[in-house]
């Protein structure tokens, strides 16, 4: 190997005379690779790898030098990997700013190796078959709300707050806090906003941030989209290696869509885009005339949880509910309703979310009916009519109901004027410990 001349110049060797010269490294996924060749003083990126229409491989190849006498930027543009004459007209335009390096070689070996990796995709693994209960147990970046790498979807009506969920959660995310009734593993965030402004969602992370009393990095990064997110999947992917995110917010998908949010083709690209990233995802939606999700089915079907968000709100209150009620599942039970009492004081420039029972809030009316009988009687035994005039039913269906859910519920017997009395049954209730009365009954009223 030959070394430094006098001029700092290092004297041409080819990969054939200096095949150690040569040797290289190269990381990187998902179509965003660096590349280095520590001996020769030169690395690379790759990026906006893709396949054209007619079968050529081409990517965005960015090179540069920290050699003495030619360090900084040497060449970027696009590259025709699978051309030979594209690669050496490439290599000749790198000889023209550094001409003591064999590009013909170190482009012959970038590309064999960027399309090996990009024809090869991921790699086929066996499956083991033999996984524990908790190994197949589904992995939460926030239990329970977002799966690892999976698409979790928030929707309801414009205006109602739903957007302040996803700031809090990338808040939390951002801090590794869990508090309102999430567990959260840490991680960066990467919020990708369709509807706002930097200055807005900051000014409202800040406020999130100033209520539970955090200082410090926030591990969020904004990104202002303007078109969608799979014409900007190669610059959203980049951002996602290089800041290693592990949690995206789409807000929101109608704007993230390339087309009409409608057709199955801007749907399925949609959440391609997003499952090619391999992060976790959190992704805002809205609702349609019928209250479910807006557009094509395939917003349904792609999701891994969704969740319908519900607002309940006085006017010129600085207070506010939310309810996330859930409405698909995999790879776990439905979860439990969640409410949260919002709070936001401008004046002290501070916001607060706290989970709250839904039981004590005007939310309650989201309940299953079972349960708002239920939540009627954990005071005390009431009549069909009295149940009936609480949960603004008819009568009939509240006798079905009793009956439908029978495990739940118990007739006390009648009260003075001759009408049937129900009360819930607690788990430590038998028939044989009730008495015929309301104290023998409630045994464990609740407050």
């Amino acid at each position: 190997m030959k070394d430094w001349d006098d001029n700092l110049h290092l004297v041409r060797d080819t990969a054939e005379e200096s095949p150690e010269l040569y040797k290289f490294e190269i990381s990187g996924r998902d179509g965003i690779y660096h590349a280095e060749w520590p001996n020769l003083h030169i690395g690379a990126k790759v990026n906006m790898v893709h396949r054209s229409s007619n079968h050529e491989v081409h990517a965005m190849v960015t090179f540069h030098s920290n050699r003495p006498m030619s360090a900084g930027h040497i060449k970027y543009g696009r590259l025709n990997i699978t051309s030979v004459t594209a690669r050496k007209s490439f290599a000749k335009e790198c000889e023209a700013r550094e001409n003591s390096v064999d590009w013909d070689q170190v482009l012959e070996v970038l590309g064999i190796s960027i399309l090996d990796r990009f024809w090869a995709g991921t790699e086929a693994v066996e499956l083991s078959g033999d996984l524990s209960a908790v190994e197949v147990d589904a992995k939460w970046l926030v239990n329970p709300l977002i799966q690892v790498n999976n698409i979790t979807t928030i929707y309801g009506q414009g205006g109602i707050g739903k957007s302040w969920i996803a700031q809090f959660i990338a808040v939390l995310v951002g801090s590794g806090t869990s508090v309102a009734g999430f567990h959260v593993e840490p991680g960066n965030v990467l919020y990708c906003d369709w509807e706002t402004t930097e200055l807005e969602l900051n000014a409202r992370i800040s406020m999130l941030r100033r209520g539970l009393g955090h200082t410090g990095n926030t591990n969020i990064w904004y990104k202002r989209m303007y078109s969608s997110l799979e014409e900007n999947i190669e610059a959203v992917k980049e951002l996602v290696v290089d800041k290693n995110i592990s949690l995206i917010i789409i807000d929101s998908v109608a704007a993230a869509c390339m087309g009409d949010s409608e057709t199955s083709a801007a749907a399925t690209g949609l959440y391609n885009s997003i499952n090619s990233l391999s992060v976790s995802s959190l992704c805002i939606h809205h609702d349609n005339k019928k209250g479910e999700l807006f557009g094509s089915a395939y917003h349904y079907h792609r999701s891994r949880l969704i969740l319908e968000v519900e607002q309940k709100q006085e006017p010129q209150a600085h207070t506010f509910f939310l309810g996330a009620f859930n409405r698909k599942a995999n790879n776990t039970a439905i979860l439990q309703d969640m409410t949260f009492e919002v709070t936001i004081l401008k004046d002290e420039g501070t916001a607060t979310i706290k989970k709250v029972d839904i039981r004590d809030t005007p939310l309650e009316e989201h309940m299953r009916n079972a349960d708002r009988i239920a939540n009627a009687l954990r005071r005390g035994g009431l009549t069909v009519s009295e149940l009936a005039e609480r949960l603004d039913k008819t009568e009939s269906h509240i006798r079905n109901l009793l009956s439908q859910y029978s495990k739940m519920f118990y007739n006390m017997g009648k009260n003075a004027e001759g009408f049937d009395r129900y009360a819930n049954i607690h788990k430590d209730f038998t028939p044989q410990t009730y008495d015929g009365g309301i104290e023998g009954w409630d045994l464990k009223p609740e407050a």
